[in-house]
């Protein structure tokens, strides 16, 4: 049996390269180009000395090996943003946990000075009651976000006063010792402690 002649061969495979870069190539042809056998395109490429030859044609007539590199690329490139989005949030995520962290340290802070500032407050006050009332033993006051409680005990002549302020959660405690009121108060020691 012989084969073909290598000029039909060509002239076959002409008409299946017409046909994919014609957009108005008619379905019969696009039918006989699909039942081509790809052993036959490959053995004309080896024949002519070629080294590749044309991928496969899909059923719609789109070759395949180049809309897969394509759909690889657009894989790769959902993959890249997909991966720089995660870094952005995860960064985007620790600078709002310090942004937190520093706010609530702030607030501390601040709570903090108020309850000293509180405490500094009940003592004077117990010290002028104290001038006014040697007998006086203490008392609590009450404001907005916070109370103090002043304690006075007196053992010997010399008077010891015991203030403990709370400031939305923040306590500071102060011990005031005093060794004469009259005819004017002299205090041995004001510090700040941190129990009684």
């Amino acid at each position: 049996m012989q084969n073909p002649k290598p000029q039909f061969k060509i002239k076959k495979f002409l008409k299946i390269i017409n046909c994919r870069a014609i957009a108005h190539c008619s379905h019969t042809a696009k039918s006989a180009s699909l039942r081509s056998n790809d052993k036959e395109r490959s053995d004309w490429f080896v024949a002519t000395g070629l080294k590749n030859y044309p991928p496969a044609m899909t059923s719609s007539g789109e070759v395949g090996r180049g809309k897969l590199k394509s759909n690889n690329k657009g894989f790769i490139a959902l993959i890249i943003v997909l991966i720089i989005l995660g870094v952005t949030l995860l960064i985007g995520l620790g600078i709002s946990q310090l942004s937190i962290s520093e706010a609530q340290m702030s607030l501390q802070k601040s709570q903090s000075s108020q309850a000293y500032y509180l405490t500094n407050l009940c003592a004077e006050e117990t010290l002028m009651e104290l001038k006014e009332d040697s007998g006086y033993t203490g008392e609590t006051i009450n404001i907005e976000n916070g109370n103090c409680t002043s304690s006075v005990s007196s053992v010997e002549g010399a008077w010891t006063v015991e203030i403990s302020a709370d400031f939305s959660n923040q306590i500071k405690k102060m011990k005031i010792v005093i060794s004469q009121i009259d005819p004017e108060m002299i205090i041995d020691s004001w510090q700040e402690v941190a129990d009684f």
